[in-house]
């Protein structure tokens, strides 16, 4: 629904402040030179994030009277650190860093966890003054972890009975569950990168969340 709203400047609320009212951000860009701009969102391409990243632009703009926009996207999470941090590539392996670049992104939101920003300070040591700011909840939690495809799960179930949802089913002392997927032999390597080559999972990032 907030993707198909054809003016996303146009007030919302019940009192909003005007498009004409509105002001800008002033801030420094990389040159020393004072600019106005909008406030940038950097969303992340699943619906919770969708939804609560305009929700913030309509409170920004309506409620604040600040022009704000969604300034980028990112597949991963791991985007949204780089991009607040005003680094050049956000969702790429090398975000280019401390190059000055002018920011256009200045809040994000669901952000997956400590391990991403705790790998982008282990990265960036030299950089403290571009790490950004978490300002904490969002109002709402959320889970994630490993999953199995549901007709993985109902073959297993069908077959030997075994249910793969539960996590005592892979108890190799009793169970066999890999019969029911590839080995690891069936990967193909040339397609896998080293982890000093990822951007949301370094070697730091492993070390700092493995105790």
């Amino acid at each position: 629904v907030l993707e198909a709203i054809p003016d996303a400047q146009a007030p919302c609320l019940a009192n909003s402040v005007l498009p004409a009212d509105r002001s800008y951000l002033r801030l420094e860009n990389a040159v020393g030179i004072v600019e106005e701009v909008p406030a940038g969102i950097w969303k992340f391409e699943w619906d919770s994030s969708s939804i609560v990243s305009h929700i913030s632009v309509i409170l920004i703009h309506d409620f604040f009277g600040v022009h704000a926009r969604i300034s980028g996207s990112g597949a991963s999470s791991s985007s949204g650190i780089p991009a607040v941090a005003g680094c050049v590539a956000p969702s790429e392996s090398n975000v280019r860093c401390g190059t000055n670049a002018t920011v256009v992104h200045h809040a994000t939101l669901e952000v997956w966890g400590p391990t991403k920003e705790n790998a982008f300070k282990a990265k960036y040591p030299d950089l403290p003054q571009i790490f950004p700011e978490g300002l904490g909840s969002i109002g709402y939690d959320g889970l994630d972890g490993m999953y199995v495809f549901k007709d993985v799960m109902l073959h297993a179930q069908n077959t030997t009975g075994l249910a793969l949802e539960y996590f005592r089913s892979y108890d190799l002392t009793w169970h066999r569950p890999w019969m029911y997927f590839d080995k690891f032999t069936s990967i193909n390597a040339s397609r896998l990168g080293s982890c000093s080559n990822n951007r949301s999972q370094t070697s730091a990032s492993w070390r700092l969340t493995s105790s």
